[in-house]
């Protein structure tokens, strides 16, 4: 195993075993080639790449991560998260900010305040759950197996087929493939559901009784600082 840090101002480590932090640090934290890592607190941000499972308790500052070949969860993260290439289950307690994940294996279940972004793909046989206050895109692959639900209190636009749940609430639908991996989305904003090579123009697909005019902005954009 490698050292255990009560506290600090700030780090960058590459290159060494497991890290465990279980004190506080203040500034900064950057772990790149290494081993697993716990960190009970980060004030600042953290970026890390080529890690084993990653272990995390509050960040107050943003979260870019780079491959990570295990587990990955984080109890609070107050900023912005961008992580891809993730092997095992993602699982994020509270995001404050907003969320673009990409080549995520094994897993997600995360409660996001801001705007989402997943680009997929979706194959983990644990399937996906996610939850925002804001906005959420999700772009399925063309050869896409997923069973996909989504509870939208906005608007609805999808390049695949919706069925409505048909009990009034604003549910939808869909089988792709063989339906093998759940995809659920529980959205307070609005929802944009994607898929490389549909055929025919976006659908739109709204709660009974409410209008909205704001079209879903472009995901690409989400968090820029």
């Amino acid at each position: 195993d490698g050292p255990a840090i009560d506290h600090l101002h700030a780090l960058r480590a590459a290159g060494i075993g497991n890290l465990r932090l279980s004190g506080v640090c203040h500034g900064d934290l950057r772990f790149d080639a290494g081993g697993d890592l716990t960190a009970a607190t980060v004030r600042g941000d953290l970026r890390l790449s080529d890690a084993g499972e990653i272990a995390l308790g509050h960040i107050n500052g943003d979260i870019f991560i780079e491959k990570v070949f295990g587990v990955f969860r984080a109890e609070r993260v107050d900023g912005d998260a961008r992580l891809n290439g993730i092997g095992g289950m993602l699982s994020i307690g509270r995001l404050a900010g907003d969320l673009r994940a990409a080549g995520l294996a094994g897993g997600l279940a995360a409660q996001v305040h801001g705007d989402v972004a997943l680009p997929g793909p979706y194959a983990a046989p644990g399937g996906y759950r996610l939850s925002t206050v804001g906005d959420a895109s999700c772009e399925l692959p063309a050869d896409a197996d997923v069973r996909l639900t989504v509870n939208a209190q906005g608007r609805v636009r999808s390049d695949i087929p919706l069925t409505p749940t048909g009990d009034g609430a604003p549910s939808f639908t869909a089988t792709i493939g063989m339906g093998t991996v759940s995809v659920t989305f529980n959205v307070a904003g609005d929802a944009r559901i994607s898929q490389a090579g549909a055929a025919g123009a976006s659908k739109s697909y709204e709660r009974r009784g409410r209008s909205r005019s704001a079209d879903f902005a472009d995901p690409g954009n989400l968090g820029d600082r």
